[in-house]
């Protein structure tokens, strides 16, 4: 179901995502995981990439499920990159560097325009409270896919509501409350 590959192109990738590609990049080497909806790249090995691919596509699927003859396909592939940790993810995203100076740690990060879109979810911190921003905004994406105008209080109580599933072993928690609260 998910094939994978050694990626030596990702300078290449990463140019095409106008994202940055600096030394510590190229520190570790890149995999590529395809899963029949998405494509991982990740520098954390086909574990790490697979799990990733494997949860997105169980998101993709709760999706589906919850909005029947809904388009889950939003047009451009959805590419996520998976970084082992926060030096990787700042040196890939713009955002990340500057959300690291002001203190904020994140986890994840979406980017969606009408030609590409990308997410990157970070592996060291690999928790459902993390993958809840990338969450919600594919939910925005479905959303907007599907409907022409939605209230504001709609729109975003739907996203925040999916954004907050939760996949663990056999259980899906959909809307579960932030773990911790």
């Amino acid at each position: 179901m998910f094939g994978s590959k050694p990626s030596c192109n990702l300078s290449i990738v990463c140019i095409l995502c106008l994202v940055p590609c600096t030394a510590v990049v190229a520190e570790k080497p890149w995999i590529e995981v395809d899963s029949p909806h998405f494509r991982v790249m990740s520098n954390g090995g086909d574990n790490g990439a697979r799990r990733i691919a494997y949860e997105f596509e169980q998101m993709r699927a709760t999706l589906a499920a919850r909005f029947p003859g809904a388009r889950i396909e939003t047009g451009a592939p959805l590419l996520i990159f998976a970084p082992t940790d926060e030096d990787t993810a700042v040196d890939l995203s713009p955002m990340m560097r500057v959300e690291k100076k002001r203190g904020i740690n994140v986890g994840g990060y979406f980017q969606h325009n009408w030609e590409k879109q990308f997410a990157m979810v970070r592996l060291d911190l690999d928790t459902a409270d993390n993958h809840q921003i990338v969450y919600h905004e594919y939910t925005h994406n479905v959303l907007h896919a599907n409907f022409r105008w939605l209230p504001l209080w709609l729109d975003e109580g739907m996203a925040e509501f999916f954004g907050n599933t939760r996949f663990e072993h056999d259980k899906m928690y959909i809307g579960a409350a932030p773990i911790g609260r």
